[in-house]
């Protein structure tokens, strides 16, 4: 296949998500011969030394109105449109590939000041008009021109999922759409990292459940420990139990202090913020992971836990479903459902039930590697020439 120049464009690169499927897509398609540059337009650049393309490949708008589409995009819509001219005009891409809603936008109002030059994937990674309908005058009147923009300079779309598909094709006109599920590279685990951070905080226990994930309303953190706090307690009473919550986010006092608050501090541990080679070593030494999500595109955390082939228990959000596709591959209840939750944990934590790891590992290998996510991205950029 011939190589092609491309053009990422990502308001944050930070810790989430979005931006480490962009980071390892950048950096696998860089190590295979392709011409990649970055565009960062905000200054939340966290995973810029991980990067492994040339510096000169990658561009910082260090604006952090440009963080989030809103009202502040407009503020800057000026000096943002001169910057992406310029990038472009540089740059000379084949292809620019924008992720998340307000590199969408900068890159079509770009190409309606300055005529387009190259083709245009909006890759949505949320599920956007779900989390933040179009309830206002102000949403709807940029809706509408946004929608305009999208039906005159998008060549295509990429979905994380068939539930964010489905959220964005109710609103935005969709031209050559496919679903694309996130992926993970082949990576090293590094199970001594894990090790030596339980015996650190003393943490020696006959059954270990992880939470992995940032500390946000969204994530169900809240819901888990309210819902399940009499079931631990039980349980507590017959084996050493403990739930790791890992990562920190807005939510970390509120959690910490509802914990303290329940009497569970014995059942519970929460870190800050972590690299996330720790992160995937603890989920490795634990016996089960869970994801109490309300609103989720996809979960990345969920394929990490199927790459460590580990028992997965999740609500049913967004494109979770679409993951644990089938019932020897996870446990499932449905979002907010309490009970649903607790009849789960006492198959998997009393009764001891677990599955295979052999096809947990087999449905990762199958289904979500870097490698088939990349072939398929490249072609259907191919198919669209």
């Amino acid at each position: 296949m011939s190589k092609q120049r491309l053009l990422y464009i990502i308001p944050t690169f930070g810790k989430g998500g979005a931006e480490h499927q962009t980071l390892n897509q950048v950096n696998y398609l860089h190590q295979h011969g392709h011409d990649v540059s970055l565009i960062i337009l905000s200054n939340r650049t966290g995973l810029k030394e991980k990067l492994q393309i040339p510096a000169e490949k990658v561009f910082f708008f260090n604006n952090e109105r440009l963080r989030k589409f809103g009202a502040n995009t407009f503020k800057e819509l000026s000096n943002a449109t001169s910057k992406l001219k310029k990038c472009f005009q540089s740059i000379q891409p084949d292809v620019i590939i924008s992720v998340l809603p307000v590199a969408h936008f900068l890159t079509r109002y770009t190409f309606l000041r300055q005529g387009k030059s190259s083709k245009h994937f909006a890759w949505h990674r949320s599920m956007q008009y779900k989390a933040a309908p179009n309830n206002t005058l102000f949403r709807k009147v940029i809706h509408q021109f946004n929608k305009w923009l999208s039906k005159k300079y998008d060549d295509g779309h990429f979905f994380i999922s068939e539930a964010v598909k489905a959220d964005i094709s109710k609103h935005l006109p969709i031209r050559n759409g496919h679903v694309i599920h996130n992926a993970l590279p082949t990576t090293p685990l590094l199970p001594d990292l894990g090790k030596a951070y339980l015996a650190e905080h003393k943490i020696d226990v006959d059954y270990l459940i992880t939470i992995p994930g940032r500390l946000h309303p969204v994530k169900g953190h809240e819901f888990f420990i309210e819902s399940t706090a009499e079931f631990i307690k039980k349980i507590g009473t017959k084996k050493r139990i403990k739930v790791l919550i890992l990562g920190g986010g807005p939510e970390y006092e509120k959690l910490t202090t509802l914990v303290e608050n329940t009497n569970l501090s014995a059942y519970y541990h929460f870190s800050q913020e972590i690299d996330n080679a720790l992160l995937l070593s603890l989920v490795f030494q634990s016996n089960l992971v869970v994801i109490p999500s309300f609103l989720e595109g996809f979960g990345n955390v969920v394929i990490e836990g199927l790459m460590l082939w580990k028992n997965i228990l999740a609500s049913k959000a967004g494109g979770i479903p679409e993951i644990l596709s089938k019932p020897d591959i996870g446990f499932l209840f449905d979002v907010g459902d309490s009970g649903g939750l607790n009849q789960q944990l006492k198959r998997l934590v009393v009764e001891g039930i677990a599955l295979d790891p052999v096809q947990l590992k087999k449905h990762f290998k199958d289904n979500f590697t870097l490698e088939a996510q990349i072939e398929q991205l490249l072609h259907i950029i191919k198919a669209s020439n």
